[in-house]
This record gives C-alpha cells, structure tokens and sequence, in this order.
C-alpha cells in the first residue's frame, strides 16, 4: 500500500488527501460538518503561526486514496512534539492500512527530530469507552493521556439566564469592564493576547500531555490572526479589562465557519491573579449576546474532563456534554 508525501498546494493531491478525511470523519459522526475544505487547506499551508503541517495520502496500486494522515509540528516551541492525525476511508478498514499510516507518520515525526507523539480520538457517543479506534491506539504502543469532553451550548441561550448570570456575577468585578466585538484582536492589545495566549498554555489542565509553554510573539498572533481570516472564519471576542492597570485578563472566542452549521468556543481563559471574580462567566454571556441566533443553531466546546472549574462555568449557559475524546500520546523509540 503506496504511503507518500503530498503537496497541500498541488490541488489534485489535497482534495483526495481532504476527501478521505471527511469520508471518515463522517462515518464515524453522522450529520456533523467536521472541518470544511479552505479551512483545511489554509491550515496545511500555513508556515508563519507557529505551526507547519506534513500530509500524507495512502493509495491502492491503481493510485485510489484509502488513507490520509497529518503530521503537525510546532515551529517556536515544543520541539519535542508532534501531532497525528490519521484516517482511513470506512470500506478499507481492518486491512492493516492505518497501522501502515501510523509507522509512515511516526517516521516523518522522528525525521523532523520529535520524541513524542500525540494524537486525538473524538469517539462517537455509542461507542464512548470501546472504540475500535481506541484498541488501534492501544495496540500501536500508545497510552491515554487525556481525557477530552464535548459539550453543546444550544442557541438561542434564553436572555433571563444571561441577565441573571450578569446581575449575580457582576457586582465581583466592579474593578473591571467588560468588552466585546467582532473580528481580529485590537493591535492596541496585542501584547496583553500575547500574554493571554502564553498562560493559556500552561494554566489549563494538561494532565499526562507532555506539553511545555507555548512562545507567543505579536508576530505569530498577527500570523494567527491571518491564518483564521484565510480559514473563512469569523470570531467572536469578549474580554475582562482591569480599570487599574488597563490590561485585557481575561478572554474568550467563539469562532463561527463560513457555513454556520455550528459554530466553536475556543479559548477561555482568566489570569490566576483576576480568578475568584466570575470574569469567565461576565466575558461568556457578553460573548454569546453578540451571536445571532440565525448565525448558527449551537455552540461546541471541548474541556479536559480534570477541569471541572471550566466545566461548571459552561454548564451555567446550559451546555450539555454530548460526546468524548481521548489524547493518545507514545514515546518514540531511538532510531539508534
């Protein structure tokens, strides 16, 4: 089974290495989008926001894609790192061609000097615990090292619950003022994102991940920020400004696709020094007062089922967990 590396920019080569995925994808998650074309696209091109991504397609004889994987390496930190991706189309399983994309994605992985890899499994709720993805992982030398919880925030989030969470939270935090807007990040700001960003790299849960700070710059944020503007995607900020010292510390953003079937929270974070205030809750409900209910029907969030303090905040707008995912993460053995 011919494993090769392909081109994202060779447009034949990407949108047989994309359908594979999304063939998958969908198999295992009925009825879900998953990602879209251009955003995966713009993702694998990327070389300037800290990331640079290696794919690979797998083909029969008769040069048919049965099998795609992605082999993400962090370019400014982490250089022990690498992350996997792998899918096979649902007709060709149980004939060892994951296991052969797999080995193929591991070598690129130590070819580009990593020592750990790491790899999410998001597992359909019937099959959560007994995955066949799960006993792959397990058999391929790889352990848990996360345990990942989905849930949805259905929208419209009804206004008396967000009046209430606003008129019980605020009082808290009168020493800040909450903002919000639509967008790219202030440049005026950029360097409280910069921070933002950091400490979100080390103060969320990373239980077993072998996962160091991320180096934040305002180059790789304005790199960033161009990376989502090519994905076609439209975000959603809201921040806790401290009146003192005028410093944005705490965030968060709901990322909305160009086809809005559902729309993504990503980040949310407080700096440890501003908790106790109930900004995660103030800058969520500013947050979600500026989605449009016709913009897209829900709003997905994933948390390290260790964080029970993010969870308990999202469960306040009503979110429901509806899906898991586990991190696999393996040590490479020495190529010596």
């Amino acid at each position: 089974m011919p494993v090769g590396v392909i081109r994202p920019d060779q447009a034949d080569d990407f949108d047989a290495w994309f359908s594979v995925t999304q063939a998958s994808y969908r198999h295992e998650f009925p009825g879900e989008p998953g990602w879209f074309h251009d955003e995966r696209r713009a993702m694998a091109l990327d070389v300037a926001a800290g990331k640079r991504t290696i794919l690979l397609l797998a083909t029969t004889n008769h040069a048919e894609p049965v099998g795609a994987a992605a082999v993400i390496v962090n370019t400014v930190d982490n250089p022990h790192l690498a992350e996997i991706e792998l899918d096979v189309l649902p007709i060709h399983r149980r004939r060892g061609i994951g296991r052969e994309l797999a080995v193929a994605a591991e070598s690129v992985a130590r070819a580009e000097g990593r020592t750990t890899v790491l790899c999410f499994q998001a597992e359909p709720p019937a099959q959560a615990g007994t995955s066949p993805g799960r006993r792959f992982a397990e058999a391929l030398g790889y352990h848990a090292a996360q345990v990942e919880q989905r849930r949805s925030i259905h929208l419209p989030v009804d206004r008396a619950r967000l009046d209430d969470l606003e008129a019980r939270c605020s009082p808290l935090a009168a020493a800040y003022r909450i903002e919000a807007w639509q967008g790219s990040w202030p440049e005026a700001d950029l360097e409280d994102l910069v921070e933002l960003e950091r400490r979100m790299s080390t103060d969320v849960p990373v239980d077993d991940i072998d996962f160091h700070e991320e180096a934040w710059s305002t180059e790789r944020a304005r790199a960033h920020d161009a990376l989502v503007l090519a994905m076609g995607r439209r975000r959603h900020f809201a921040a806790a400004r401290h009146l003192e010292s005028g410093h944005l510390v705490a965030y968060t953003v709901i990322t909305v696709p160009s086809r809005p079937e559902r729309a993504y929270q990503w980040a949310t974070l407080v700096l440890p020094e501003h908790r106790g205030r109930r900004l995660g809750i103030l800058v969520k409900v500013a947050n979600l007062r500026t989605i449009d209910p016709s913009e897209t029907r829900d709003i997905v969030t994933w948390n390290a089922a260790s964080n029970e303090p993010m969870i308990a905040v999202n469960e306040e707008f009503g979110a429901v967990c509806d899906g898991d995912g586990v991190f696999w993460q393996k040590t490479l053995p020495s190529s010596g």
